[in-house]
């Protein structure tokens, strides 16, 4: 879920909203100078109201928004890698790795 990853990240939830009538998650951390709108189900984001396309459609699963990882990451300056040793998900964010939610 979104949230998880954004709190690992240090993004506070005072940098994020989500407006349940447009289905759209708003991340705007102060330190990254961006922007980054991803709708539920639209197959393109707007990052600082430019619109660019996505490769996956962020998705509402019981309440939790999942969002492309990679594109989130990427946008925001953030480094995604693969590790297959770490079950089921690990990342790296500022040289902490990240397995499920847990930092």
């Amino acid at each position: 879920p979104a949230m998880e990853f954004l709190s690992a990240s240090g993004i506070g939830t005072d940098e994020v909203s989500y407006d349940a009538e447009s289905n759209t998650l708003t991340v705007e951390p102060e330190w990254s100078g961006k922007k980054i709108e991803l709708t539920v189900g639209k197959q393109e984001a707007l990052v600082n109201g430019e619109a660019v396309s996505l490769l996956a459609a962020p998705a509402d699963t019981v309440g939790d928004v999942i969002v492309p990882l990679r594109f989130l990451a990427e946008t925001l300056g953030l480094t995604v890698s693969y590790m297959p040793i770490v079950d089921p998900l690990g990342y790296s964010v500022g040289g902490r790795v990240v397995v499920s939610g847990e930092v």
